[in-house]
C-alpha cells in the first residue's frame, strides 16, 4: 500500500488512484517524474527559442524585438534572483499557501493570465 505522507494533506491510500490525480500516482517514480519535469522543461526553452527566431526573421523593426526580449528577460533574471535572496513578506503568509505544488500552480496561473491578457490584445487589433 503506497500512502502520501505530505504533511498538508491526511494519510491515504494512492494506489488506486484515478488517472485524474496527476503526481500523486507517481510518488514511487520519483526519478521518472523528474526526467518528465526536465524534458518538459526543455521543450518549453527550445519553444522559446525557436518563436524568437521566427519572431527575428519575420519582423523589420528587430531592435524592438530584441529589445523586448532583453527586458523582458532581465526583469524575470532579476525577480529570480529577488525571490532567492529574501524570504515571504510577513502580510502574505495568511494569504497564501507555503509549498513547492503551490508555488508552481501561482507560476502556472500567472502565466495562464499573461496569456489571456495577449490573445485579448491580439483579438481587438483588428
Amino acid at each position: 500500500m503506497i500512502t502520501s505522507t505530505s504533511p498538508l494533506s491526511v494519510e491515504q491510500d494512492l494506489t488506486d488512484s484515478p488517472w485524474w490525480a496527476g503526481n500523486a500516482r507517481l510518488t514511487s517514480l520519483s526519478g521518472k517524474l523528474l526526467g518528465a519535469h526536465v524534458a518538459h522543461s526543455g521543450l518549453i526553452v527550445f519553444w522559446a527559442g525557436a518563436m524568437t527566431l521566427f519572431e527575428l526573421a519575420h519582423f523589420d523593426n528587430l531592435e524592438d524585438v530584441i529589445g523586448g526580449h532583453i527586458w523582458i528577460g532581465a526583469i524575470l533574471i532579476f525577480g529570480g534572483l529577488f525571490h532567492i535572496a529574501t524570504k515571504p513578506f510577513t502580510w502574505t503568509h495568511p494569504l497564501f499557501v507555503w509549498s513547492g505544488e503551490a508555488y508552481l500552480s501561482y507560476s502556472l496561473g500567472a502565466l495562464c493570465h499573461i496569456r489571456f491578457i495577449r490573445f485579448i490584445r491580439f483579438i481587438t487589433q483588428f
